[in-house]
This record gives C-alpha cells, sequence and structure tokens, in this order.
C-alpha cells in the first residue's frame, strides 16, 4: 500500500485527488493539508513529521511547492537509513501552460 498525503487537500483540484486516492486500491489516504479546514493538518511540515507518507501531492501555491518538496526529500533521506533498498525519490517539475492554439 503506498502512503499518500494530499496538500491543499480541500481546494478545488485537491479534493478530488484526494477521493481518488481513497477510491485506489492500492493508495492509503494518511494526512491533508489544509490552512482552513481543523480536520487535517496545517502545514505540509507537520503532515510530513507526524505519519511520514510515500508520496506527498502538493496542491498548494506554486511559490511553496518547491519548499515542500524540499521538505519531503531531506525527510526521505533522514529516514532511509532504517529502510531496506534505496531510499525514495521526490522531483518536482514546473511546466507553463500552453499558449491557445486556437485561429481567430
Amino acid at each position: 500500500m503506498i502512503r499518500v498525503c494530499v496538500a491543499g487537500i480541500t481546494g478545488w483540484t485537491g479534493g478530488p485527488v484526494a477521493d481518488a486516492v481513497r477510491s485506489a486500491d492500492d493508495l492509503e489516504l494518511v494526512a491533508g493539508v489544509s490552512r482552513a479546514h481543523p480536520g487535517h493538518y496545517s502545514s505540509v511540515a507537520d503532515a510530513l513529521d507526524a505519519v511520514a507518507p510515500d508520496v506527498l501531492v502538493d496542491y498548494t501555491h506554486a511559490s511553496t511547492v518547491d519548499a515542500n518538496v524540499r521538505r519531503r526529500s531531506s525527510a526521505a533521506s533522514a529516514s532511509s537509513s532504517a529502510r531496506a533498498g534505496s531510499a525514495p525519490r521526490s522531483t518536482t517539475r514546473s511546466t507553463p501552460w500552453p499558449a491557445s492554439t486556437a485561429s481567430g
């Protein structure tokens, strides 16, 4: 079972992502991050420290994603000595929204 944390879980995209994780047979939603909802962690750092997920899906804000991924990478590196096999990798990719191709 792959343990997943969704940051931005109460947002327009994060909510459906969390629903998809919940409905998948091989995924387990172990944490959600929301600044506004008291039933979730209020920061990615708190969630990562509390539940140590295998995957972080970050639908917060572009200005915070890089710091969150770096935090996840640091946490994975620190715990990799306790795990067998290779350490988990975290990557981020920023792709700009494609320009409109409609001709008018």
